[in-house]
């Protein structure tokens, strides 16, 4: 989605104006405080350039001590991300997993049941939020994920969550 400076936008928060400075969102809906960062950055070219690493590897429970050596490889990518990296969290085994399923339409019958359906080597075990230029530099980062290196690493642009007034 493209913002405009200057742009009247709806947040979660109320509406207000969106400025871009340096590549950055700034917000403001006029009250005290001024100027505050937004948290989705904004490229040359008017976009968004946040972008989710989902994370695909062995279905396993990474809190475990066994995995404590690939954690350390976790902590060495935040530090060489730098501020690159602007979160993420491992997932819980998918035993642990509810599906929820909705009939009919909103207010229907809940249905929740345990588990994702597909049994699969790999799972979705994680996701990471990288600030990036594009996306070439996107999956170049990604490519340095550690799970990369024994799964598979997903990027996708994130949807920001900024809505132009009607």
């Amino acid at each position: 989605m493209t913002v405009l400076q200057g742009q009247r936008v709806r947040r979660s928060d109320g509406v207000g104006i969106l400025r871009s400075w340096r590549g950055f969102a700034f917000w403001t809906n006029g009250r005290a405080g001024g100027w505050t960062p937004d948290r989705s950055p904004i490229g040359e070219d008017g976009t968004m350039t946040l972008y989710a690493a989902l994370i695909y590897t062995a279905d396993v429970d990474w809190s475990a001590p066994e995995y404590a050596s690939q954690l350390a490889e976790w902590d060495r990518f935040r530090s060489e991300a730098g501020p690159r990296y602007v979160g993420g969290n491992a997932l819980r085994p998918t035993s642990t997993a509810t599906v929820v399923r909705v009939r009919g339409a909103r207010g229907g019958e809940i249905v929740a049941s345990d588990g994702p359906y597909a049994e699969t080597k790999e799972a979705l075990t994680g996701f990471v939020l990288l600030d990036c230029a594009d996306q070439a530099e996107a999956i170049a980062l990604a490519a340095e994920i550690p799970a990369a290196w024994r799964g598979a690493v997903e990027v996708r642009p994130v949807i920001p969550g900024i809505r132009t007034d009607p």
